[in-house]
């Protein structure tokens, strides 16, 4: 009997700790569909990692970039660049992949992925001699012939190395003009505010580049401005400009999705770069809130830590490009931060909601939902 009192005490103890609200369960896919995941076959012999299937049935994910790792070739690492005997197996797995999610996925590549003729020629995404409208349908018809529904570009930071900016942002206008013509490939303008290439990798660090705001605007988003919402996504870098944000990253800073919402009207969908992307940054370039966030962030999975601030901070999806079992451990944390009964957990709940309406209005205008 004191045995049974003791258990009986414990689990009530547990249950109030435990704080979960009524209707946490019913969170989990739409918090799958804030989730972009990048799915590769790190950590596993095989193509695809057999842990794959698992994970999108578990997670629900609201899109995929599916990529394939060739050990013998690559020495491990994916390749860059989709090869013209990829396609049945991309075609196949995206059919199978479809069939175990209830919301169809935006499936996604890079635009650098896949050549814009048939199989040869330059792979860059604007450098090719294409006229802007011949390109769009290039990448149209290369994306759909795969079984992919999502371009990540145009990327409007992309050099022109013998075009003027004025001549460049004409380029871009014509390209995303012919693409608001043309059904079944979602276009997401990227990265937003700016990156900057010449001056250090922001896939390994992110040095700060200040710059105020008004010259910000003016140089860099009149085309997020004009054709962001015809477009419907916009992805962020991981961008540190002390003049606009002196603490927090673009990818973990309310001011800069105000900028984007209020300064330049954009409603669609905000989605995160990769987050492992600023796992691979010097620590104290990770500008990020670390205190009163209703969690301890030494206690969860660092990209864990990455994906409830980027959201929090209002972006609506990020993404992810890691081994299955670290995404699973993602989203399953990301959940039960979401069930607790805190200021902040309730906060997240607002964001989730607010997300998963913005993620499934784009994809009904998009023709993946009714």
């Amino acid at each position: 009997m004191k045995l049974l009192n003791l258990i009986i005490t414990g689990f009530i103890l547990f249950s109030t700790h435990t704080n979960c609200f009524e209707g946490c369960e019913e969170l989990k896919p739409k918090i799958g569909q804030m989730i972009h995941l990048s799915v590769d076959g790190f950590g596993s012999e095989e193509i695809i990692d057999p842990y794959y299937f698992k994970m999108i049935e578990e997670i629900q994910p609201g899109g995929v970039l599916p990529r394939f790792v060739y050990k013998s070739e690559y020495g491990g690492a994916p390749p860059f660049q989709l090869r013209e005997n990829d396609i049945p197996l991309y075609n196949n797995i995206n059919k199978h992949l479809t069939g175990l999610v209830e919301i169809p996925p935006f499936l996604a590549r890079d635009a650098f992925d896949y050549p814009t003729r048939r199989y040869s020629g330059s792979y860059s995404m604007f450098n090719t001699g294409e006229g802007p409208c011949e390109l769009a349908l290039s990448h149209q018809n290369a994306f759909q012939e795969i079984g992919l529904n999502q371009i990540f570009g145009p990327i409007l930071e992309a050099a022109f190395e013998d075009l003027s900016t004025s001549d460049k942002e004409a380029f871009l206008r014509k390209y995303l003009d012919t693409f608001e013509n043309l059904d079944g490939v979602q276009l997401v303008l990227k990265h937003f505010p700016y990156t900057v290439q010449d001056k250090f990798d922001l896939h390994s660090r992110s040095i700060d580049v200040p710059k105020p705001i008004d010259a910000v605007i003016r140089d860099n988003l009149s085309l997020y401005k004009d054709k962001g919402n015809e477009v419907g996504m916009v992805m962020t870098s991981h961008l540190f400009n002390s003049s606009v944000d002196n603490e927090y990253l673009v990818t973990f800073s309310e001011t800069w999705v105000s900028v984007l919402r209020n300064e330049i009207g954009f409603g669609g969908v905000i989605i995160a770069d990769a987050l492992d992307m600023i796992a691979r940054f010097p620590k104290n370039e990770v500008r990020i809130k670390n205190k009163n966030i209703g969690y301890d962030p030494k206690k969860v999975h660092e990209l864990s830590h990455y994906a409830i601030q980027s959201i929090m901070a209002g972006h609506n999806m990020f993404i992810l490009q890691t081994p299955s079992r670290e995404s699973l451990r993602v989203f399953r944390e990301l959940s039960k931060f979401a069930c607790q009964d805190s200021e902040e957990a309730k906060f997240f709940r607002g964001r989730i909601e607010e997300s998963y309406s913005k993620i499934i209005n784009l994809k009904k205008r998009k023709g993946l939902l009714p």
